[in-house]
């Protein structure tokens, strides 16, 4: 494996080649890159998956809120600091055995990524709660895309719980800066 790579160029490996252009500009910024967007947010009906949704420091609710981006490289991790409004969610990203982990608080995601001539999937693998790993059946299920544009990318992101369904989806689109 090259030093050099950035994070995506490692975890996605050959496959990185087919990301359209923009998302191969954008990840191989070995110093980190900024972005800006506008984004819609909807929580699950019903207090429970609301009161989740705070809980999980997901974005509030709204339409055309925007979103600011920018992402930091350290060592070997990218920091990910999202403002959807005025509204902070900071999360760290590094390459574990091909896996992107993206963690916030005590979670950890492990998702398998792959690439197409029209963007990224995300896709969900496991889930740890610090060391422990979270059974199959429990884990949070999140399907995120991020599809090109001619001068960003198209976000879909969804988070889903066993037994509540969707706790919050959000979707918009992009622009690097």
């Amino acid at each position: 494996m090259n030093c050099s790579q950035t994070l995506y160029q490692k975890v996605l490996g050959e496959e990185y080649q087919q990301l359209p252009k923009i998302l191969q500009e954008f990840h191989a910024r070995p110093q980190g890159g900024s972005a800006v967007g506008r984004i819609e947010v909807r929580h699950g009906k019903g207090v429970v998956r609301k009161m989740l949704a705070r809980l999980l420091r997901l974005p509030s609710e709204g339409k055309d809120i925007p979103l600011r981006l920018q992402v930091v490289v350290r060592d070997n991790q990218e920091e990910w600091v999202r403002y959807f409004g005025e509204q902070r969610l900071a999360t760290l990203q590094w390459d574990q055995q091909g896996y992107l982990v993206e963690k916030g608080g005590p979670l950890k995601l492990l998702f398998q990524l792959t690439a197409d001539p029209a963007g990224m999937t995300f896709n969900i693998q496991k889930n740890r709660v610090g060391i422990i790993s979270v059974p199959t059946w429990l884990m949070m299920r999140v399907h995120a895309r991020a599809t090109a544009t001619d001068c960003g990318w198209k976000l879909s992101v969804a988070v889903a719980l066993p037994l509540f369904g969707v706790i919050t989806a959000y979707s918009g689109t992009i622009t690097p800066i």
